[in-house]
């Protein structure tokens, strides 16, 4: 009796001869399957677009991928990792045993900004792990969006007057990139030119000038579809009035106030700072060139809470 040991590292079938004197002994060729070993936690990886880049409120998606101590992809299920999600929003991460030796992992956020995932098995991380995912705002909502300006309260004439479209998506995060298709629309005392600058940042310039005096009704939207504060009620004259310019700025708050009740589900609320230029709250000239605030409403920063 003789005893053969031989070992295979890699998985696949394997035709074994045993030969005496050149005749094949009893069966032989004999064939043998090699299947994967026990799992190996370094060796295991994780793949998938969901690992590194997503869009808020779309699931993002990655597979994992078992594998044993030489390398090879485990053919059966059962092991049990740990996916963590931490970042801008607390993230829950659902995995899903495909018992194939692959598990699907799935997680949604709805805050942008980047989010380290990390990846282990009975407390080790696999290769790969932590991995870094950026995810990217969703479209942007015309409801949700913002436009900010003395340009939209009141205005001198024969001078530009600007004001600022800020995009948001429909969770409050702001858009890092241009490209939506604004459209802007100013009637009443007169009906000047507009001229709108994507700054490819999520943020759009509008310039516009009057030569008259009288009331202006300002019109944002895309396809249709108006910001939540249109119509946009501004006053042009010849020298623009402190104590005007204060009404329209507690106009406008009130109505953003009203607007922010609603979205409370979904945004954490609306802040506004402005700042009038002066030395006092008399009802001074102001020039129509100075900012009557300091940026739009901040939306989303506390929407979730870190993990």
């Amino acid at each position: 009796q003789y005893d053969f040991f031989w070992t295979g590292n890699v998985t696949g079938q394997y035709e074994v001869d045993v030969i005496c004197r050149g005749l094949h002994c009893g069966n032989s060729p004999y064939t043998v399957t090699v299947g994967p070993g026990n799992v190996y936690a370094i060796n295991c990886v994780a793949q998938g677009e969901g690992l590194t880049q997503g869009s808020a409120g779309i699931p993002n998606i990655f597979v994992i991928q078992s594998r044993d101590k030489f390398g090879n992809n485990r053919s059966s299920g059962g092991e049990v990792y740990s996916v963590s999600i931490s970042g801008p929003a607390s993230v829950e991460a659902k995995v899903r045993d495909q018992e194939n030796g692959r598990y699907t992992v799935s997680f949604t956020s709805r805050l942008k900004g980047t989010y380290w995932i990390s990846i282990a098995l009975d407390g080790e991380e696999i290769s790969g792990s932590p991995y870094f995912c950026e995810i990217l705002p969703a479209e942007v909502d015309v409801q949700n969006s913002q436009a900010w300006g003395n340009g939209l309260l009141a205005v001198g004439t024969y001078r530009d007057s600007s004001f600022t479209i800020y995009s948001y998506d429909r969770f409050g995060n702001q858009l890092n990139k241009g490209g939506d298709r604004w459209q802007v629309s100013i009637v009443g005392a007169e009906i000047p030119d507009v001229e709108l600058v994507d700054n490819n940042d999520g943020t759009y310039t509008v310039t516009y000038q009057t030569t008259v005096r009288g009331s202006l009704q300002v019109f944002i939207g895309i396809n249709g579809r108006e910001l939540a504060d249109c119509p946009f009620e501004v006053w042009s004259d010849v020298k623009l009035r402190r104590k005007v310019v204060q009404e329209k700025l507690e106009a406008r708050k009130a109505k953003l106030d009203k607007h922010a009740q609603k979205m409370a589900n979904q945004i954490a609320g609306v802040h506004e700072e402005v700042t009038l230029k002066g030395a006092d709250g008399s009802d001074s000239d102001v020039d129509a060139d100075d900012d009557a605030a300091d940026g739009p409403p901040r939306r989303g920063a506390q929407l979730f809470g870190r993990k």
